[in-house]
């Protein structure tokens, strides 16, 4: 018997009751430093657009803070505010996090870094930030703080309840922010070659499948018994060599032609991992993004996310086919089969010609 099975009923309920007070104090107290760091982010706003007025540039601060997905995405915002703002001065603001996805990208000139999306709203609020573009769409609740995201601008019918009924992410999140006349392209990710030689450190072998199991929403994953009967599949009839990356390893494997990099790289250095794969294969995350926007051909497993029955988050090679195989079903993901993921892979490595979309009405297995 544990050491809460041993106490009293009213010793639980008291403990329920102080963590649901915890948890609102708790929110309270992250909603305040919000508003103390705002402070700090006004005025260096306010330095910043100075500064670019003296030297006749315009600041342009698009926003978009966090997820690996949503912000790889979206890179084609930058080059299109480069493209039509020749001499913008670009700021994006995101989380720390995810800087690394952005702060080595030539169209963009900085980044601004804050914690939590209140005190995004909060600088919105204050109208310091002159010209901006915000790729949240309306409705979105700050994990820490509890505080919404209200907006005016774009496409009043889109919210983040209903997005992907407006198309894919980048579709989404640019109409959300008002950008009508935005010219559709793929993303790209730009490694520094600092990544380039910590991943040359690895030693890695030339030809190798890099996997990633497990998104930040369990909806999204797959079953680990069957990644691991699928990999060991790959293993043994096409001996090609298989890396896992992410957090934590869901097909560990005693093969010598396995090797887990989980928790072990920064997010990067992953992308320069995956951009040297034969075939990535993987369920709808961030590594799948950052897959499409270095180029490297995938395997993807889609199924009902939320309240989207079928959904499409690419755009560029992982959209029109050119770089993908997208193995959907009708209902959650778990239901796709390792026989038609199998053979989506296999049909890749043996015809080593550009993949089309395959959609498969896969069963549970």
């Amino acid at each position: 018997m544990t050491s809460s099975e041993k106490q009293p009923p009213k010793f639980l309920a008291a403990r329920m009751v102080w963590s649901w007070r915890g948890g609102r104090l708790w929110r309270y107290r992250h909603r305040a430093m919000a508003r103390f760091r705002f402070i700090a982010d006004w005025l260096k706003v306010l330095l910043l657009r100075a500064n670019c007025r003296l030297k006749g540039r315009r600041l342009v601060i698009i926003s978009l803070i966090e997820h690996v997905g949503d912000i790889v995405a979206c890179e084609p915002v930058a080059r299109h505010v480069r493209r039509t703002q020749s001499d913008a001065f670009i700021l994006w603001c995101l989380r720390a996090p995810y800087r690394e996805l952005v702060e080595n990208n030539p169209n963009v000139d900085g980044v601004m870094i804050v914690d939590c999306l209140t005190e995004w709203i909060l600088l919105r609020k204050s109208r310091v930030l002159g010209e901006f573009i915000d790729l949240h769409p309306k409705e979105r609740l700050c994990a820490v703080c509890g505080m919404t995201l209200k907006k005016a601008e774009g496409d009043p019918a889109i919210d983040v309840y209903n997005y992907y009924n407006h198309g894919n992410l980048l579709q989404a999140f640019t109409r959300s922010a008002g950008l009508t006349s935005f010219e559709l392209s793929g993303p790209q990710l730009h490694v520094p070659v600092s990544a380039v030689k910590a991943v040359d450190s690895l030693h890695l072998p030339e030809k190798f499948a890099v996997f990633h199991a497990r998104s930040s929403t369990v909806a999204r994953d797959w079953d680990d018994g069957k990644w691991a009967v699928l990999l060991e599949k790959i293993r043994n009839r096409h001996g090609i060599f298989t890396i896992e990356i992410g957090l934590s390893a869901a097909a560990p494997s005693a093969s010598s032609l396995y090797r887990s990099l989980c928790g072990q790289i920064s997010l990067i250095e992953l992308a320069e991992v995956i951009r040297r794969a034969t075939v990535f294969i993987g369920v709808d995350s961030g590594p799948a993004h950052i897959a499409n926007a270095v180029g490297t051909p995938g395997v993807i497993l889609l199924g009902s996310y939320l309240s989207f029955r079928r959904y499409l988050p690419y755009s560029g090679g992982y959209a029109d086919g050119s770089r993908a195989k997208l193995v959907y079903v009708d209902g959650p993901v778990k239901n796709i089969t390792v026989e038609s993921v199998y053979d989506a892979v296999t049909n890749f490595i043996q015809s080593g010609c550009t993949p089309d979309v395959q959609t498969a009405k896969a069963g549970s297995h």
